[in-house]
């Protein structure tokens, strides 16, 4: 039997040891409400089953299980770069480890266009200051006004706050772009980088113009299209390469695509799979067009 305070810390360490974070104070409260006054062994198994059971310990445990498959693939000296169209890219890139030094795309709000306009002019109107200004605190998450526009690109590309969590108006943070658009602009002439976009709804002449743009450079762009089936058990892939610098994968997952991540930890992982196996150079060397590919974790190179 355990007191009020013995109830609480062991809810505390369930959620720390299953789903490895702290409480929420939602949470923490909800499952606090559905305690009997005294729980017995019986009762606080049944909790943890509970735990084991959910959602969240599912993606983290799909999550975990997928990485360890992805880290046996093996990639080296690759530069993964984020170009869009929003924080999830970068995240994914991240979360499984391919992105290991930051971009000037990273964590903005951008679009295809955007990106090659900022190639063209060599970032000139991207860092020009005199663009910045503080986005109107409706158009920021929360209400806030932490969310900066970029005028030249808002008038232009009807893109709403680029900068949803920099305040490129800080000297620091400037300097920190600057310093991403020098690392990014050498990487385009490197055979061993390779630029991820992730948007929907992606036109004909976007994807050709992705193409034209970097045809002539060294670097390699895959472009992922997240594309609405209906209901799949199992993502979805269909693969065309573009020219010499552009892969198109027209993405079918199994769940939505959030702020930083889809909402099933599967789809996190194909996302990553294969932006791993492209640099393997297996769909760049092996497939032109590969068309309504089903995969399965049990064709998982190096599963």
């Amino acid at each position: 039997m355990v007191d009020h305070f013995d109830k609480v810390r062991f809810l505390e360490n369930l959620y720390q040891e299953v789903l490895g974070r702290s409480a929420d104070t939602a949470g923490l409260r909800n499952n606090l409400s559905g305690m009997s006054p005294m729980p017995d062994e019986r009762e606080l198994a049944s909790l943890a089953g509970g735990f084991a059971k959910s959602q969240e310990y599912r993606k983290l445990v799909i999550e975990e299980f997928f990485l360890e498959k992805l880290i046996l693939i093996p990639v080296e000296d690759f530069n993964f770069f984020s170009i869009g169209d929003h924080c999830a890219t970068a995240n994914l890139l991240k979360k499984f480890g391919l992105r290991t030094s930051s971009g000037p795309f990273d964590w903005l709000f951008t679009s295809i266009p955007m990106v090659l306009e900022c190639v063209a002019d060599a970032f000139c109107h991207f860092l020009d200051r005199s663009y910045y200004k503080e986005a109107p605190s409706s158009l920021s998450q929360g209400g806030c006004s932490d969310a900066y526009d970029h005028e030249y690109f808002k008038k232009k590309l009807g893109i709403e706050r680029v900068f949803n969590h920099h305040n490129p108006l800080t000297q620091s943070v400037y300097e920190h772009f600057v310093r991403c658009v020098d690392r990014f602009t050498v990487a385009l002439d490197c055979e061993k980088t390779i630029l991820v976009y992730m948007g929907k709804n992606l036109s004909a002449s976007e994807i050709q113009s992705v193409e034209c743009a970097f045809s002539k450079k060294k670097c390699q762009v895959l472009v992922f299209e997240v594309c609405c089936r209906g209901p799949v058990v199992m993502p979805q892939l269909e693969f065309q390469r573009l020219g010499q610098a552009t892969t198109i994968v027209r993405f079918f997952p199994h769940s939505s695509l959030g702020a930083l991540e889809f909402s099933d930890g599967l789809d996190n992982f194909f996302f990553a799979y294969i932006v791993k196996l492209f640099a393997c150079g297996i769909f760049r060397e092996r497939v032109k067009t590969l068309d309504s590919c089903d995969f399965s974790t049990r064709s998982l190179s190096g599963a």
